[in-house]
């Protein structure tokens, strides 16, 4: 929802491709790490479901939790 959100605002704030490129480049590219760790623990959560003591380790409370 925040990135739907953030991408709404540019695309108000976009006067041609020229500003939309500049502002997706500005405050959409530093989400990029978020959204590579949001998926590296899914990866990981994912892998280690199979294991009772390993999907415990694996789960992040705050990376889980969709509430903010």
């Amino acid at each position: 929802m925040e990135d739907a959100a953030v991408l709404a605002e540019i695309l108000v704030e976009a006067g041609d491709p020229n500003d939309l490129a500049h502002l997706l480049e500005q405050r959409y590219e530093p989400r990029r790490l978020a959204h590579t760790k949001l998926v590296e623990y899914g990866d990981n959560l994912a892998r280690s479901y199979h294991d009772r003591d390993a999907y415990p380790r694996a789960h992040d409370a705050d990376l889980h939790g969709g509430d903010r």
